[in-house]
Parts: structure tokens; C-alpha cells; sequence
């Protein structure tokens, strides 16, 4: 059995997508990915795009942020070869 041990509720998002860069100065690489919940405090992804714990991106359209960083806090890997991450706002 496993316990959540979060501080703080997570929520879906209706939307279901947000488009990311791997810097802040980037607009020829958007990548896109898929919300899976969130909170104030960060965010859990699924992308097909592999990124490295430690890393920041740059968050190009989530809920009222024109643009937002965050930080990988962890990476799994799924089933179907795609990458869930946990992120921690900046």
C-alpha cells in the first residue's frame, strides 16, 4: 500500500496540455506536453521528450503565466516509453 505524503491537494487541468521550451530564449524548440496535475507549488508531466532531473524549463502557456520556470524534481519512465515528471516551480 502506498501513502501520498503531499502537503498540498493537486488538481487536474482542463486543458491537458502546455507548451515548454528548454530556455527562456528559445522559440525555434517548442515542445508540448501533457498535464497530468498541479498544484501552487509545481506540477507532474507526461512528454515524449526526455528531460534530466535538476533541469529548468521554461513554461510557455500554463493557466495565467506568460511564462513560468521550473525545475525536474524526478523522472519515470512509463510503459509506453514516455516520460513522466515531477516539477517544482521557480
Amino acid at each position: 500500500m502506498m501513502f501520498d505524503n503531499r502537503k498540498n491537494d493537486r488538481y487536474e487541468y482542463a486543458s491537458g496540455k502546455l507548451e515548454y521550451t528548454l530556455s527562456p530564449f528559445s522559440i525555434d524548440k517548442i515542445f508540448e506536453a501533457d498535464i497530468i496535475n498541479f498544484n501552487q507549488l509545481g506540477l507532474c508531466l507526461l512528454s515524449a521528450n526526455f528531460i534530466a532531473e535538476g533541469e529548468e524549463i521554461t513554461i510557455r502557456n500554463f493557466m495565467d503565466y506568460r511564462l513560468k520556470s521550473a525545475k525536474v524534481l524526478w523522472v519515470e519512465t512509463t510503459d509506453d516509453g514516455l516520460f513522466k515528471m515531477g516539477l517544482s516551480f521557480e
